[in-house]
């Protein structure tokens, strides 16, 4: 069975093969990275925005809106997020050439990077991956680290479409403030597309000019031949972006992913008791998905994520006080929901394992 047709599509040029050993040192490289300077610095960050935030509210508060949530909403809210996150999973196979038979290993990949990204700081949970990849399927760290690239530029360019379709027709019902930042906002989808076309249109000889501008001598003959090697299995994955077919197919997954997610958020609101019309829900959650995306170095988001729910919110007009203590409930439900389903897909990664090629593969 090739790849290519068991998702409907062209084979994209690169291959998975590599193999699984070495996987846990890396990551324990990854960690190590991590010394416990870093995470006290971590805990400070965290620590001085959740005293500035708590010096406005108290911890009542914020129990106070967790103990009216609705278990209901908030299972609607679960399945948005699973359903988001098995499109994912299915856009990771077609990017990486992992057969369709193997979408439940796929979605364990991704429950498990979700789940890292929400709970390491500065965004390490993203190198999460890249090894989960190698580990699961015995994909090339290159050839990850390229999937991943593209992969977030979709993210971004799906992103900011939703968000410009639903806020731009609603403009006039901004305050003038609040209309300078949506603008502002969806500006940054600019270097977005011009990262998008230069990857695009990368080659292999773009790549052996530039390597020949390399300071060989700094660098070593072995260590820019390795570096050339990288980069090439790397860019098997930019294949999926001049491929007419599969980038539709792609940039399809990438839209419903981002309609599911900002359903799991319109709900997550429902459930704490906040009913925002839905172009205002996106707007608000948008900002905490950039709060987010930022490597900011802190604890699980935490003092992060609830400035970017509180900018949004305030944004569309709660008052400040209900915006913190309802983005401090909604950051305790995303995690909530988020956590279960992540472990779930470590644990199938961390013991699955690459499954054995078939003799017709």
């Amino acid at each position: 069975m090739s790849v290519g047709s068991s998702w409907g599509g062209r084979r994209l040029s690169g291959s998975v093969g590599g193999a699984r050993g070495g996987w846990w040192a890396g990551f324990t490289d990854v960690q190590r990275g991590w010394s416990w300077g870093r995470v006290a610095v971590a805990g400070g960050v965290s620590g001085v925005l959740l005293w500035f935030l708590f010096s406005q509210i108290s911890v009542a508060d914020v129990t106070a809106v967790l103990k009216g949530a609705s278990p209901g909403l908030l299972v609607v809210a679960g399945g948005f997020y699973v359903v988001a996150t098995v499109i994912r999973a299915a856009r990771f196979g077609l990017i990486l050439e992992v057969p369709v038979r193997r979408l439940t290993d796929l979605t364990a990949v991704a429950f498990a990077q979700s789940m890292l990204n929400n709970v390491l700081p500065a965004r390490v949970g993203e190198l999460s991956f890249v090894l989960l990849a190698r580990m699961t399927f015995g994909s090339p760290l290159a050839r990850g680290v390229g999937t991943l690239i593209v992969m977030r530029l979709l993210d971004y360019l799906g992103l900011m479409v939703v968000f410009v379709g639903v806020s731009f027709p609603r403009l006039d019902d901004l305050a003038p403030g609040a209309r300078v930042v949506v603008a502002g906002t969806t500006l940054l989808l600019l270097p977005a597309l011009l990262a998008t076309v230069v990857l695009a249109r990368a080659r292999r000889e773009h790549l052996d000019r530039l390597m020949r501008v390399v300071p060989r001598m700094a660098l070593g003959s072995g260590a820019v031949r390795r570096f050339r090697d990288a980069a090439l299995e790397s860019m098997g994955a930019f294949s999926v972006l001049r491929m007419r077919r599969a980038l539709v197919v792609v940039g399809g997954e990438t839209l419903l992913v981002w309609l599911a997610y900002f359903g799991m958020y319109q709900f997550l609101l429902l459930a704490i008791g906040v009913f925002l019309p839905v172009w205002q829900a996106v707007i608000a959650s948008t900002l905490s998905i950039f709060a987010m995306a930022v490597p900011w170095i802190s604890l699980a988001g935490f003092g992060i994520v609830e400035s970017g729910w509180v900018a949004g919110l305030m944004l569309v007009g709660l008052e400040r006080e209900p915006a913190i203590a309802s983005a401090f409930a909604l950051h305790v439900l995303t995690l909530l929901v988020v956590l279960p389903t992540g472990l779930w897909g470590w644990l199938r990664a961390r013991w699955g394992g690459p499954e054995p090629a078939s003799p017709d593969a």
